[in-house]
């Protein structure tokens, strides 16, 4: 007589949370992602609710803006990368940039510029796509 057995083993898996010190800083499909301001027009979300730019960043923005500028330079040329609420650009427009690049890779964000016509001001350059792409051609 042969006996034969059959044994099945399960495989267990543990799931452990990673340390917000390990997780990316940002959202591979952010590009992607539908974006809006809030009602208040005072904070701009990502489509999880997320945000990518609040109104309580003003101040900051207004004084990194005058730090940029604060020196025997006049009409200094600026980039900046990532418009988000346009804060640190009507700041650094208010002190009057030779020229003002201004790199933007979401094409909402994008949009809204062109709507608010960021793209019309006349020491002022919108180029649309990410940085990595767009800062090669500025050169």
């Amino acid at each position: 007589t042969t006996t034969t057995t059959t044994t099945t083993t399960t495989a267990t898996t543990t799931t452990q949370a990673i340390p917000v010190e390990h997780q990316p800083c940002t959202k591979p499909d952010y590009l992607q992602q539908t974006i809006r301001y809030n009602p208040t027009k005072t904070a701009l979300l990502d489509s999880d609710s997320d945000a990518i730019m609040m109104e309580w960043e003003r101040p900051l923005m207004n004084a990194h803006a005058s730090i940029l500028t604060d020196t025997n330079q006049p009409h200094k040329r600026i980039l900046n990368v990532g418009f988000g609420m346009g804060i640190i650009d009507t700041a650094l427009q208010e002190l009057n940039p030779a020229l003002h690049v201004i790199i933007e890779a979401h094409p909402m964000v994008y949009e809204k510029m062109v709507e608010d016509g960021w793209d019309r001001k006349e020491n002022v350059r919108v180029c649309f796509g990410r940085w990595q792409d767009v800062i090669p051609k500025l050169v």
